[in-house]
């Protein structure tokens, strides 16, 4: 096989993200176009009220159409998915959800949000305006498949490959990942969280493991937006934050180490 070229590599890491956003963009166009004349003379009908959730869902579901063939090119070989059982992928969603909830308190304590202006709060808002089951599609089942899709299946893994490390590939796809949500407050957030997909999926092997993660750290959200709950006062917040976190950690130090330990023995037994 010919070497790839430094410039070519660079290429296969960057465009990935291109593409994901082209495609976001032109398909959110077009749905946005589509769902307009639909609703033309009666905005207040349902398709009228949900025009941005409904192209934001639609985008997603293309992008992963189209990013999962590039997905399988790189994944020709057969991939070692190890621990398929749901009792495993319900334990990251939880570790996911609590570590990303105790997070975001700590954010809103030190009132990360009051440095970005009102973009953020606008943004929220549009994204838990639309009906529940609309909303829990989009955020919690399309956003983490298309977004892992691309940033830990194509770049993160594009980059492990070329340097051999986890820390460049986490960092730079990272970066990537926070650079495509636009958003300030978005971007720190995207930041730290990329590396905890990227830090699953390079434990085990198995994109779903990420996907998992990413899902149980949107649905804390959704639920949270949706229920309206509001914690009663600072100091419960904190004893919140400690506990999630805590508990986050007993799960990835407690189970998620020893399960990693069991996987590549599976793996140094098959080879």
């Amino acid at each position: 096989m010919e070497k790839e070229s430094v410039v070519l590599k660079i290429w296969r890491v960057i465009y990935p993200a291109l593409l994901f956003m082209a495609v976001q963009i032109f398909t959110a166009l077009a749905v946005q176009s589509i769902c307009t004349g639909i609703a033309a003379g009666n905005p207040d009908s349902w398709v009228g009220r949900n025009v941005t959730s409904l192209s934001s869902a639609v985008s997603m579901a293309v992008t992963i159409a189209v990013c999962f063939v590039f997905f399988r090119r790189d994944n020709n070989a057969a991939s070692p998915y190890i621990y398929r059982k749901p009792w495993f992928f319900a334990l990251i969603i939880a570790a996911g959800a609590m570590a990303w909830h105790g997070l975001s308190i700590l954010f809103s304590l030190i009132r990360m949000d009051s440095l970005f202006g009102d973009s953020y709060n606008t943004l929220s808002g549009q994204l838990f305006s639309a009906p529940f089951v609309l909303a829990f599609i989009q955020i919690v089942i399309l956003a983490p498949l298309a977004e892992e899709l691309v940033f830990r299946g194509l770049i993160y893994k594009r980059l492990e490959k070329y340097t051999g490390g986890f820390w460049i590939p986490a960092a730079v796809s990272s970066l990537i990942f926070a650079v495509c949500h636009m958003n300030p407050l978005q971007m720190i957030n995207g930041f730290i969280a990329g590396f905890l997909f990227a830090a699953v999926y390079s434990c085990f092997r198995n994109l779903w493991t990420s996907v998992a993660m990413h899902a149980g750290l949107n649905l804390i959200s959704v639920i949270l937006a949706y229920t309206g709950f509001v914690y009663p006062s600072d100091t419960v917040m904190i004893i919140t934050m400690v506990v999630f976190m805590a508990a986050a950690a007993v799960i990835m130090l407690a189970v998620f180490r020893p399960l990693r330990a069991a996987a590549e023995e599976q793996l140094r037994q098959k080879q």
